[in-house]
């Protein structure tokens, strides 16, 4: 299963061959340095709900997909955290 991390680092990725985005200049979007950004795209850092919105504006994305997308992934770690049977991941 995707993780949110790996949605965002696509996400960027796609966004750094149009743009030219470095991490660095892809976390001063968010207001987050770049290192905070490759723990994001890494999976050991948890983005925030409170920059969601910027998230969705910085990659031209529906916001209400990017945030189903953050619960489901935030969900499915909190389920595995507690050892719930998830048959479907």
């Amino acid at each position: 299963m995707a993780t949110f991390g790996n949605v965002v680092k696509t996400e960027r990725e796609k966004e750094r061959e149009k743009r030219n985005w470095t991490q660095t200049e892809f976390g001063a979007q968010m207001g987050i340095n770049s290192s905070t950004v490759s723990r994001i795209e890494n999976g050991s850092k948890q983005f925030s709900t409170s920059k969601l919105k910027l998230l969705s504006k910085a990659f031209q994305v529906d916001y209400q997909n990017l945030n189903d997308l953050f619960f489901a992934d935030k969900f499915a770690r909190e389920a595995k955290k507690i050892n719930i049977p998830m048959p479907f991941l």
